[in-house]
């Protein structure tokens, strides 16, 4: 949705955020144009604004930060959030992503659909000394030190149809404990004619062994 032509009392109809100066201090209220805070809104003064140097901004401008911040509310831009995208080079994605999102929306009949993801590298900790328990005035303490038990692999499942997850832990994170785990997802839906299994390109699911 593009930004209202009009920002309350302060706006500026020229590209750069220093030109904010001249409409800040106009009488009148000026007309906004998109191309004004796509030029505003450049990526370096995004970040000093998701770093929180608004004060800093609004020193630049020679106004207060308040009106940086009452600007910035009534264009409804919010350039603390951060957002990401992965773009796909694949020719083909937008028909792969089409039969992903339709398993999920219509999964087929007498057919059974998991989602599969793993977490890697799970820190096994305990603690050396006991949990002091909470008393009246006195919050629940734990002691700063730990022993390392090693790392786990967790393995998780989650069935579209159901909403329940299936999960299993492993030592090592290789193809033989996936495909273990997978085989567990078979003999858990013997009931269903086809299996649908959605997951990502790691290795460790792309070998000879997993096909």
């Amino acid at each position: 949705m593009p930004p209202p032509s009009h920002v309350g009392e302060h706006a500026s109809s020229r590209i750069g955020w220093p030109d904010w100066k001249d409409g800040i201090k106009a009488a009148n209220p000026v007309p906004l144009r998109p191309q004004c805070w796509r030029g505003g809104c450049n990526r370096s003064r995004a970040t000093e604004a998701r770093t929180g140097r608004c004060r800093k901004l609004a020193r630049e401008l020679g106004v207060s930060k308040s009106t940086v911040q009452r600007i910035l509310t009534q264009a409804r831009l919010k350039p603390h959030r951060l957002q990401h995208y992965l773009a796909s080079d694949d020719p083909d994605f937008e028909a792969k992503a089409a039969d992903i999102i339709g398993l999920y929306l219509h999964p087929p009949q007498h057919a059974a659909v998991f989602c599969v993801d793993e977490k890697t590298a799970i820190q096994a900790l305990d603690r050396l000394d006991p949990v002091l328990p909470l008393s009246p005035g006195r919050a629940e303490r734990h002691g700063f030190e730990y022993y390392r038990h090693g790392t786990l692999s967790l393995y998780a499942a989650l069935d579209v149809q159901t909403g329940k997850v299936a999960g299993k832990t492993a030592k090592r994170h290789t193809s033989a404990e996936f495909i273990a785990f997978l085989s567990e997802l078979v003999n858990q839906a013997r009931w269903a004619k086809h299996i649908h299994i959605v997951l990502d390109n790691l290795s460790a699911h792309k070998t000879k062994a997993a096909y």
